[in-house]
């Protein structure tokens, strides 16, 4: 399967690019990427940059948990609001947390 990833932000790119990043939390991501094309789960294989104030859906969505005041009104194609309870994702979920799995004997 291949994978493409878009995103206003160029350091989530360059973690996506790299599977890495000097920021913990990208590095992170970029670890699974790396682990996942590994196991030959996905390719990455697009990258592309949207800037963000030319997408005004995903602009307004990336800054609903930012700090302070929202600013500009809700998007009108997103419809009536709702919102999806998004489960924690502990350090179990993450495969490249903890120490490399046992090699089967």
């Amino acid at each position: 399967m291949h994978l493409g990833v878009k995103s206003d932000s160029k350091a989530a790119l360059g973690a996506a690019i790299k599977m890495a990043s000097p920021t913990p939390a990208l590095n992170a991501v970029g670890r699974e990427i790396a682990y996942d094309s590994a196991l030959g789960v996905y390719l990455v294989q697009v990258h592309e940059h949207v800037v963000g104030v030319s997408n005004k859906v995903t602009d307004w969505l990336s800054r609903v948990r930012a700090p302070g005041p929202m600013k500009g009104q809700r998007p009108e194609v997103l419809g009536a609001p709702s919102g999806l309870q998004v489960p924690v994702r502990g350090a179990d979920w993450w495969r490249t947390m903890g120490p490399p799995p046992a090699k089967a004997k």
